[in-house]
């Protein structure tokens, strides 16, 4: 999905623009929880031989729990510790998700591994007793692929947080050896409409591995509205990415009578058609099935009261990163612990801090926070890749402001003279300091400078946005730079130019601001009106 936003700021004028490409509408939130999207992209990923390979890998599955240890204990040998990296895709805004949310959800995932998690007190009375405990934990890296301290947490400003998928794994510095990490990309939204989603071991190439999840279905905090639907679609996908499939088998339909012709290849899960509803739990297993009913609290179906593993599906994660899955045998290894800092009693040094500001409540579209001369402005400091109470001093530096300093983490700073000033904020621990600079961030203006009403821009001029030489009459873009809105002679309202953003050219979830400049109304009698004309073409005819 592409958005294109135009901000007129202070008011009547009449403005000529071209669109072009095609754009899609932005809908409403889903009012039903959304789906996983796995058996999509494994199915997208092999093609034609997807049925062939679901066969395949099934059968390995019941090789599997075929060997199984004695029914009520959990997989023999050490825990085995999984080292995972969180990558946050975000804007500057609320999908910027909270260290608190990342360790809330490693928390559930790891009570519901180790059966400790507090909702299997709903699970009905005939499948208590095979409730699993998978002998798995799941721990934040300590150490980055190059031996560096880390939290285990990364931020990445990108706006392909808004249309995730495969992307997101191709920004800088957003896949860690997959062999090594459990590698999770946080974002704001999916292309595909799922809630998550993750490649089935082994069946892909290994730079596709990892979970790819909303920010509203990770944890029970932040961003998540603490449903157990929600709360459970992480460990979930990691199911998915440890070799579970969903409990009806190779297909994201639940519900269909023909599902009972396919099965999860897992033993003690009863062949079922799969639900979406919690309405029934005593719900029929499929016919000839040796269980009476069907296991509708799994966490790998999609029921909306997730609650259990069984014993079978935590054997094959745990014997699927031991020795059955070879994509998956380094990332439980006593060596990669080490390697990546997860192990138990290891001292790793403190981080450097990583310091981040914002102007709070301001969005990405707009990193110029714009005010008028005289007004004020919040500004929020923020840290990473530091452990949790890791104390802290701010300090920041104002240019312009009236207050041209300050230690406190949130700021609140005048600006009495129009100009564009630089922010600074230096973040210092225990272990260094980190600081960072946003040049020409604030944009302070006269309330009495700009352009005079009526106003008529046509952008007949080739140096668009740079008409004026006073930066104050000329029009704001963001990007500055790349694929944005720029001057065309390829069409016209009147005379022979207007301003064009290339859709075709643009990225997906992106944002595209046309901001104009001051406008001055000439007069307080009359309200301002603003209108504008647009042109715009078809990609094909079925396009909106």
């Amino acid at each position: 999905m592409k958005f294109t936003r135009f901000f007129p700021r202070f008011l009547p004028f009449a403005t000529a623009m071209l669109l072009a490409g095609s754009a899609q509408a932005q809908t409403a939130a889903d009012a039903t929880p959304r789906p996983c999207g796995t058996d999509q992209a494994m199915r997208e990923a092999l093609g034609a031989g997807y049925d062939q390979w679901w066969a395949g890998y099934r059968a390995e599955l019941q090789a599997i729990t075929a060997q199984r240890s004695p029914p009520g204990s959990p997989p023999a040998g050490p825990r085995l510790i999984v080292p995972v990296v969180v990558h946050i895709i975000h804007t500057n805004g609320g999908d910027n998700i909270s260290d608190a949310q990342v360790y809330d959800a490693i928390r559930i995932t790891n009570e519901a591994f180790l059966e400790l998690d507090p909702d299997t007190a709903q699970v009905i009375p005939y499948f208590k007793p095979r409730i699993g405990n998978a002998n798995i934990e799941f721990r934040l890296a300590r150490l980055d692929p190059d031996g560096n301290c880390t939290t285990g947490i990364v931020r990445h400003f990108s706006p392909l947080t808004n249309s995730a998928g495969e992307n997101v794994k191709n920004l800088p510095g957003a896949r860690w050896t997959p062999e090594r990490y459990l590698n999770v990309w946080v974002v704001e939204n999916i292309a595909s409409g799922a809630a998550g989603y993750s490649y089935l071991p082994c069946g892909v190439g290994i730079d596709r591995e990892g979970i790819v999840i909303l920010n509203d279905y990770f944890g029970s905090i932040g961003r998540s509205p603490n449903s157990q639907y929600n709360r459970h679609a992480f460990p979930h996908e990691i199911g998915h990415y440890l070799g579970l499939p969903h409990t009806w088998g190779g297909t994201n339909t639940p519900g269909l009578p023909t599902n009972c012709q396919d099965d999860d290849g897992i033993a003690d899960t009863p062949n079922t058609i799969g639900f979406t509803r919690c309405t029934n739990l005593y719900a029929p297993a499929c016919p000839g099935d040796p269980d009476l009913y069907s296991n509708v609290q799994n966490i790998m179906d999609y029921a909306g009261c997730p609650s259990m593993f069984t014993q079978d599906q935590t054997l094959v994660m745990n014997r699927g990163i031991v020795s059955r899955f070879a994509c998956r045998t380094i990332l439980g290894s006593v060596a990669n612990q080490t390697r990546t800092g997860v192990a138990d009693g290891q001292v790793i040094p403190a981080c450097l801090p990583i310091a981040h500001l914002t102007a709070v409540g301001a969005g990405s579209a707009e990193p110029l926070q714009r005010l008028c001369a005289g007004d004020s402005i919040r500004f929020r400091g923020e840290v990473y890749n530091l452990s949790p109470g890791t104390p802290v001093t701010w300090q920041w530096r104002f240019p312009g402001g009236l207050s041209r300093s300050s230690t406190s983490q949130t700021p609140f700073v005048t600006y009495p003279t129009p100009g564009l000033y630089s922010v600074s904020l230096t973040v210092t621990s225990a272990a260094g300091a980190d600081s960072v600079v946003q040049t020409r961030y604030v944009r302070v203006q006269s309330i009495t400078a700009g352009l005079s009403t009526p106003q008529v821009e046509f952008f007949e001029d080739p140096a668009f946005p740079a008409n004026s030489a006073d930066s104050f009459k000329n029009w704001d873009l963001q990007p500055a730079s790349g694929s944005t809105w720029a001057y065309t002679s390829a069409a016209a309202f009147q005379g022979a130019g207007s301003v064009r953003l290339r859709l075709n050219n643009t990225m997906g979830g992106g944002v595209y601001d046309l901001v104009s400049p001051n406008i001055i109304p000439a007069t307080t009698l009359q309200r301002p009106y603003l209108y504008f004309e647009r042109a715009y073409a078809r990609r094909t005819a079925a396009d909106d």
